[in-house]
């Protein structure tokens, strides 16, 4: 889809940021879906030994590293729908849209956590997985829902395309 076009410098750095954050993504998710996981348990138990002083080294280390890919993915997003503007995939509106949102959730991310209230939640929740690849995903859908429009085109279904173009921004 962005293989040639006036997109295709942005699609480029996109994948090298998207390739960056990947691993920092499968990381960040094995150290809290597996090793923050296994220090609870082994921690909270009752007669449990007190907490080693690198785990709050390692807790430090993985904050940033969870800074940074999340960055990365809202920045790869927003560099994609800019390049998919440019080669005409997506609208400037839905475009505008996205590069705003993506650079909302990446500002919120990189706040610290010790402000008020309502910033220190937006931060928290900009951080949460599903939060941070809804809009890649929004992007995914709409794609899909454009083939399955071309589908029914091709199949002479044209009554349907008009009921789902309610996706398409």
């Amino acid at each position: 889809m962005l293989r040639s076009g006036p997109g295709v410098r942005f699609a480029k750095v996109g994948k090298t940021m998207f390739v960056i954050a990947l691993p920092l993504f499968i990381a960040n998710m094995i150290y809290w879906g597996f090793f923050l996981t296994n220090v609870f348990v082994k921690y909270s138990q009752p007669g449990a030994p007190a907490k080693p002083d690198w785990l709050q080294t390692v807790s430090t280390a993985f904050t940033a590293v969870r800074m940074i890919e999340v960055t990365l993915i809202y920045l790869v997003t927003a560099v994609f729908a800019y390049a998919l503007s440019r080669a005409g995939h997506l609208s400037r509106l839905a475009s505008s849209v996205y590069i705003f949102f993506c650079y909302l959730g990446a500002l919120l991310n990189l706040l610290p956590a010790n402000l008020a209230a309502p910033l220190a939640i937006a931060n928290y929740v900009s951080y949460i997985p599903a939060i941070t690849l809804l809009m890649p995903y929004w992007i995914g859908v709409i794609f899909l829902t454009r083939q399955n429009f071309e589908n029914i085109e091709r199949f002479g279904i044209a009554e349907t395309k008009k009921n789902l173009q309610l996706f398409d921004l």
